[in-house]
């Protein structure tokens, strides 16, 4: 039963994640108000049916590089062994964080000051991964990684475990130049 609830819950996650994907702030379509028509790339099911809703991002998304989904690993890697400044050059010195609490913080530094300042709260951190994935999306030529994960953070007050979702932009270079999180408590068993 739990490995089934977990299973159905990995997958609500994973159409959240995208649907979040899709509210991303952008330039506005010439036509907002028709019907969109997904065509999915790489065997994800699409057929060109109509939708009720027209993506405010897009709808038309492939598989990614795996590269990609290394990058943004690496980071969790480093965040858990608190070791942050190590693979700080994968970051773009123009990304942008949005925080699960809404602050939107800009620039490189100003990025790593806010991860070490939460981090050091923490005498430990271990992250568990549920999904990653690694998607670009094909009209708009922009790559993205998405993750599903837990945290499970310890200070001296005790241990605390959280639910993550975070959605990592990939610009041309090649580097991370936007970071969304969204953070909810894990469901009472």
């Amino acid at each position: 039963m739990r490995t089934t609830t977990h299973a159905l819950f990995t997958i609500l996650f994973l159409f959240m994640g995208l649907s979040l994907l899709a509210q991303q702030p952008t330039k506005p379509k010439k036509d907002t108000t028709s019907t969109d028509t997904t065509t999915m790339q790489g065997g994800g099911g699409g057929t060109g049916a109509a939708m009720p809703y027209t993506a405010g991002y897009s709808s038309q998304f492939a598989i990614g590089n795996p590269e990609h989904a290394r990058m943004v690993l690496t980071l969790w890697k480093d965040w858990d062994e608190n070791m942050l400044d190590r693979n700080m050059a994968m970051m773009a010195d123009t990304i942008t964080m949005e925080t699960a609490d809404g602050q939107v913080i800009r620039g490189r530094d100003s990025v790593m000051n806010a991860f070490k300042q939460v981090r050091g709260q923490y005498t430990t951190v271990k992250s568990t991964v549920d999904v990653y994935m690694p998607v670009r999306s094909t009209d708009r030529n922009e790559d993205w990684v998405l993750i599903w994960g837990r945290e499970e953070d310890t200070n001296a007050s005790g241990t605390t475990t959280k639910i993550i979702h975070e959605i990592w932009r990939i610009n041309r270079d090649g580097k991370i130049d936007y970071m969304s999180q969204y953070i909810a408590k894990p469901p009472v068993r």
